[in-house]
C-alpha cells in the first residue's frame, strides 16, 4: 500500500514533467526557426545588393560610348577591364539571334559559338529588363554559370543583350561570409528547383535538383519552415527567404539534433528526479507533485498569452525545470513581438530598413570588437530633393530615391551595408576601414549623388557625416548620433561636402 501510495503520489509530477519538455521542446524548435530565418533574411539581402551591383556595373556598360558607337574591341577591352574588380567571371555581348559578339574569356575577334537565347534570357529581349538566370552551361568554357543580363537600347528598341557569367563558387562565398553555426547547411535555389549554390560541399551538390519539400516549399511562399532531410540523409529543420532581386531562394538548415539533445538531457534529468522522489518516500513524494502542480498552473496563464501574441511575464516558482520554461516563454514572447513588427526592406529602394540595419550593424558592432576591427557609420542626406517634390512632385522624388539608392550601392564593397532611414536619409556601415579610407569613400558618394538626375531640373547634391567606432562610440544609436551631428556641420558648411566626428 505504501508503495502505491508513493506510486500514485509521483505520477502527478511525471506527467507534469513530461508536459513541460514537450512544451519545452516546441519553444526550443520555435527558436532555432527565428534563428535559421534571420540567417536566410540576411544571406538574401546580401545576394540581392550583390546583384544590384552587378546589374548597377551592367547599365553602367550598357550605354559606354564604345559600345553606343559600335566600337566592339575598344569596348572588349574595357569589358576586360572592368573584370579587375572582381565581381564576375566574364562579359558577354550576345544579338536577338543568340550570337555571341564578343566574349571576354576570348580575345576580340576569335569565332564565337552561336548560344542561343533560353527563355530566362528572353526576357532581356522581350520586356527589356535585368534578368538573372539560373544554371546556365557555357558555351566557351563548358562550366555550369550564372548569368546576370541587361539590355541594350537602340532607338527604343532592345537590339543586344550585355550579360556577365557568374560562377556557383562566388555565390557560395557569400553564404560561407555569415559564418553558420557548425553543421549548418544554407543552399541557394533557382526558380526551377535547381542547386545554384551550397555552403558545404558546393561542387558536389551545383546543378543538383533540391529536395522536393523545398521545391514544393518556395513555388508556394516567399518564406517559411518546414522539416526536411538534405542530399546527405541528415534530418534537418529549415528556414528558407526569396529573393527580390532575382527567381532565387536561401534555405538555410539545421541538425534536428539541435534540440532532440536537450530534449533526452531534459527527459534524463527528469527520470532521476522522479525515481529520487520514490526513494524519499510518501509524504516527499506528495509535497513534490504538489509543488510541480503549481508550477504547470503558473505556466498556464503565460502559455495561453504567449499563444495570442502578448509579452509574457511568467512568475518565478522556485522549481529549476518550470523557471527555465518560464524564461523560455518570456524570450519567445519578445522574439515573437519583435518579428511582428520587423520590416526587412525598404519597398521604394530595396535597401534595408532602419530596424534591420541596426540588427545587422548591433551584431557586426559585436564580432568587432572581438576581433579588433573597426566600422565607420555614414549618414547620408539629400541636398535639395525637397525642391525636386516641389517642382516635379512625389513620383520624381521616389525615382531619385531609387536612383540615389543605385549609386549608393555602386559606391560600395559588398561587406558594406546600406539602408534608408527614410525620406531622403540613408546610412552606411563601412567594415574595418580606417578614417582615411571612410574620407576616401565619403568624397566617392558625394560626387556620386550629385552627378545630375535624369529629368530633373533643380540641383541635387548630397552632404555626409562621418562616425568612427568606437572612437565615435561603441553602439548603434552613439555612432548614428555622431554621424548626424557630422553631416548638419557638413550642411552648415556649405552641403555637398562631408565631415567627420570622432
Amino acid at each position: 500500500m505504501l508503495a502505491a501510495l508513493v506510486a500514485a503520489c509521483v505520477l502527478p509530477a511525471a506527467i507534469a514533467a513530461g508536459l513541460l519538455l514537450v512544451q519545452d521542446y516546441r519553444l526550443q524548435r520555435e527558436r532555432l526557426y527565428r534563428q535559421e530565418l534571420l540567417l536566410a533574411q540576411g544571406a538574401v539581402a546580401e545576394i540581392d545588393r550583390e546583384l544590384g551591383r552587378i546589374g548597377a556595373v551592367l547599365e553602367s556598360l550598357a550605354t559606354s560610348r564604345e559600345l553606343v558607337n559600335g566600337h566592339l574591341a575598344d569596348f572588349h577591352d574595357r569589358a576586360s577591364q572592368a573584370l579587375a574588380v572582381g565581381l564576375v567571371d566574364n562579359y558577354v555581348l550576345m544579338a536577338r539571334d543568340g550570337r555571341q559578339l564578343l566574349n571576354t574569356l576570348q580575345p576580340y575577334g576569335t569565332p564565337l559559338p552561336r548560344a542561343g537565347v533560353g527563355p530566362d534570357l528572353a526576357r532581356v529581349f522581350d520586356r527589356g529588363e535585368l534578368t538573372v538566370t539560373g544554371l546556365v552551361a557555357s558555351s566557351v568554357s563548358k562550366e555550369q554559370m550564372i548569368s546576370v543580363a541587361v539590355p541594350v537600347w537602340r532607338d527604343g528598341k532592345v537590339v543586344q543583350a550585355l550579360a556577365v557569367g557568374l560562377s556557383p563558387a562566388r555565390v557560395a562565398g557569400l553564404l560561407r561570409r555569415h559564418n553558420l553555426p557548425e553543421n549548418w547547411i544554407a543552399t541557394v535555389v533557382d526558380g526551377h528547383g535547381t542547386i545554384i549554390a551550397r555552403s558545404l560541399d558546393n561542387a558536389r551538390f551545383v546543378g543538383s535538383p533540391a529536395q522536393p519539400e523545398l521545391v514544393e516549399a518556395i513555388l508556394g511562399r516567399r518564406e517559411g519552415v518546414y522539416d526536411a532531410r538534405t542530399h546527405e540523409g541528415f534530418e534537418v529543420i529549415t528556414a528558407f527567404s526569396r529573393s527580390m532581386v532575382a527567381d532565387w531562394s536561401v534555405a538555410v538548415g539545421a541538425p534536428q539534433a539541435e534540440v532532440t539533445r536537450q530534449l533526452y538531457r531534459s527527459i534524463a534529468i527528469a527520470a532521476l528526479g522522479v525515481a529520487a522522489a520514490i526513494g524519499l518516500g510518501m509524504l516527499v513524494a506528495l509535497g513534490w507533485a504538489r509543488r510541480l502542480t503549481r508550477s504547470v498552473q503558473g505556466l498556464i496563464g503565460p502559455a495561453l498569452a504567449l499563444g495570442r501574441g502578448e509579452l509574457v511575464a511568467a512568475p518565478r516558482t522556485g522549481l529549476k525545470e518550470a523557471d527555465a520554461v518560464g524564461e523560455v516563454l518570456e524570450q519567445a514572447s519578445k522574439m515573437l513581438a519583435h518579428a511582428q513588427h520587423l520590416a526587412h526592406t525598404d519597398a521604394l529602394t530595396g535597401l534595408s530598413n532602419r530596424l534591420l540595419f541596426e540588427a545587422l550593424a548591433h551584431r557586426q558592432l559585436i564580432d568587432d570588437q572581438r576581433n579588433g576591427q573597426r566600422r565607420v557609420l555614414l549618414a547620408l542626406d539629400l541636398d535639395g530633393f525637397k525642391g525636386v517634390n516641389d517642382h516635379h512632385g512625389h513620383a520624381m522624388g521616389d525615382q531619385v530615391l531609387k536612383i540615389a539608392a543605385q549609386r549608393i550601392v555602386g559606391s560600395l564593397r559588398s561587406a558594406d551595408v546600406p539602408a534608408r532611414l527614410g525620406g531622403d536619409e540613408f546610412v552606411v556601415l563601412l567594415s574595418d576601414t580606417a578614417p582615411d579610407g571612410a574620407a576616401t569613400v565619403a568624397e566617392k558618394l558625394v560626387r556620386a549623388l550629385s552627378e545630375p538626375y535624369p529629368g530633373v531640373r533643380q540641383p541635387v547634391s548630397a552632404s555626409v557625416g562621418i562616425a568612427v567606432a568606437p572612437a565615435a562610440g561603441a553602439t548603434v544609436a552613439d555612432l548614428l548620433r555622431r554621424a548626424d551631428e557630422a553631416l548638419y556641420e557638413a550642411k552648415r558648411a556649405g552641403k555637398r561636402r562631408w565631415a567627420a566626428r570622432a
